[in-house]
């Protein structure tokens, strides 16, 4: 539930302040900038001001509009180059016979929509996405394996329920035999018709009118259809019989295949969106943990197997639309792959913007991965270095206690009680049994990056990531690292990471934590361990690429 300002009732909070507690709007809300970093200041008390976040789910649910949306996503400028790109290369590849090839390449990027959207990205994921035949080759064995609720549940059952085989070989003879009947309409060779007349087998042209039966051979023939609808019968008994012997006398039975088909139609997209997350292949098949799943996102997911549904019945439309009319158009291959490819994206688009607002239910990343800021962009409107600039330098007040007084304890005061103005010294440590998070913020706040380093080395591992913004972090785990405080600088990046560990800073953050184990702690292992989560992190990004390159290539699997 978004809280509304106490200052401005009609407007929304975005910020809470850890003094006094009031919700701040924009307009209650101030920046202070720092050396290492900005910090977010409420303008009532002067206390540290934190971006109240809320679930991205509970900001921006899966809903019907998200969905029209996606439907919209192909159609721009870059969505349309996509699509013709990608239908291009499908088109090319089946032309010289290699289309396997560019479906792999196509699911890859498909399925990258998936991840891509799911980050909260609305453009399209680059090619740099796709760096070894792996991306290629394993896409189009995961969608194999996503199939497989549907092709093996069927194999299955017609395994275990076979359905006598006809020989082709006696059924051809049969219809020859039907064929060369009186009356029976002949054979064609050549042109000619070949039939069964009065004097035995003549050769008629192809649109001659059929000839008159004789008596006889009107008998023959009345003869002969009562002996087929009597071969007929008797066929219809025999797999009666079979099929009562298999244990599937039921009426029921028949409709088994169908409901087969309707399950594996609805956890089809749950089991497609768990491999375009790169989910290991016994989660995928596993039917416990995936209809757990499915029930887990309750509506949104049935939602989202009914925009999967249309669109896959759209594509069966488009494929009789390309059968009955395009064929006969130039190029109608390449026209049919654009229809297609554009319901394909569209596809996935869908089932990415559902683990955009789901995917902490599915174990996609850690909660706080899916927490936005409940105004989304919005910033503090105030500037406190501006408003100093304008109003003059004021001085700074603590009480007897070494406490910092906010203006509105000094406007509480009794009159005859004077507050104590204290010289700022150039250095200033944290007061005894002061909280390791409040002395950081004042340290931060008197600039004395060498004594919230002496902080963050005593006390660090008590040190709220809540307590900074992950931006102030990041600037002061980067001053520690120039410094040459190892210690400091490690508990400082951790902390960015914990408080933003997909932001804008967490690919540096990782890289300078594993720069900070290598050079200053003295730690190799730990260092190429966090040069290796960084690549499985965030292997698209130029640190990642980096920590690929120190790391070297990966090992090749054990025979």
């Amino acid at each position: 539930m978004i809280a509304n300002c106490v200052q401005h009732p009609g407007a929304a909070a975005g910020w809470r302040c850890d003094a006094c507690d009031s919700a701040l709007c924009p307009a209650c809300t101030a920046w202070q900038h720092l050396p290492s970093g900005n910090l977010e200041r409420c303008t009532r008390c002067g206390g540290l001001a934190r971006a109240i976040r809320v679930p991205r789910g509970e900001l921006h649910p899966y809903s019907v509009e998200q969905l029209l949306e996606a439907l919209k996503y192909p159609f721009n400028g870059p969505g349309l180059l996509v699509v013709f790109s990608v239908s291009v290369v499908l088109w090319l590849f089946g032309l010289i016979g290699a289309y396997g090839i560019a479906r792999g390449l196509a699911l890859a990027f498909l399925f990258q929509i998936v991840r891509h959207t799911a980050l909260g990205h609305d453009d399209r994921p680059g090619p740099e996405d796709f760096t070894s035949l792996a991306d290629l080759a394993l896409p189009s064995l995961r969608f194999f394996i996503a199939l497989a609720w549907i092709w093996l549940p069927l194999g299955i059952w017609n395994y275990l329920h076979p359905k006598p085989s006809l020989d082709p070989i006696a059924i051809h003879q049969k219809q020859a035999e039907k064929a060369m009947r009186p009356g029976g309409g002949g054979m064609m060779m050549q042109g000619k018709r070949v039939i069964q007349g009065p004097n035995g087998l003549e050769v008629v042209e192809a649109d001659a009118p059929p000839q008159e039966l004789s008596e006889s051979q009107k008998r023959d023939k009345e003869a002969l259809e009562a002996q087929d609808r009597e071969e007929a019968a008797a066929q219809a008994a025999a797999e009666q019989q079979a099929v009562h012997e298999r244990g599937g006398d039921s009426p029921w039975v028949n409709l088994v295949p169908a409901v087969l088909i309707l399950l594996g139609i609805f956890i089809v997209p749950m089991s497609l969106l768990l491999s375009s997350l790169q989910t290991p292949f016994h989660i995928v098949l596993n039917p416990v943990l995936t209809a757990g799943y499915a029930v887990r996102l309750g509506k949104d997911y049935q939602l989202a197997v009914g925009f999967c549904a249309t669109l896959v019945a759209a594509a069966l439309l488009w494929t009789k639309v390309d059968q009955r009319w395009l064929a006969t158009i130039p190029l109608h291959s390449f026209v049919a792959s654009v229809g297609h490819v554009t319901l394909q994206i569209i596809f996935f688009r869908g089932i990415g913007l559902l683990v955009r607002a789901r995917g902490a239910d599915l174990g996609y990343g850690s909660e706080s991965d899916y927490l936005v800021n409940v105004l989304g962009d919005a910033q503090p409107m105030i500037d406190l270095a501006a408003q100093r600039e304008a109003s003059g330098p004021a001085p700074v007040v603590f009480d007897s206690a070494g406490n910092p007084v906010s203006s509105e304890q000094q406007a509480q005061r009794p009159r005859t009680t004077e507050p104590i103005e204290i010289e700022l010294s150039p250095s200033h440590a944290a007061l005894p049994d002061e909280d390791p998070n409040d002395a950081l913020v004042r340290l931060l706040a008197l600039e004395d990056l060498a004594a919230c380093f002496a902080v963050l080395e005593a006390d660090g591992a008590k040190v709220r990531p809540q307590t900074l913004a992950p931006q102030t972090w990041f600037e002061l785990g980067k001053k520690a690292l120039e410094a040459k405080s190892g210690k400091a600088a490690s508990f400082a990046l951790k902390r960015c990471l914990d408080a933003a560990p997909t932001g804008p800073h967490a690919p540096r953050a990782w890289l300078l934590a594993a720069r900070v184990y290598d050079e200053l702690l003295g730690d190799r292992k730990t260092s190429n361990r966090l040069l290796g989560e960084l690549v499985k992190r965030f292997p698209e990004t130029q640190e990642g690429q980096f920590a690929q390159k120190r790391l070297g290539p990966p090992a090749a699997p054990k025979a």
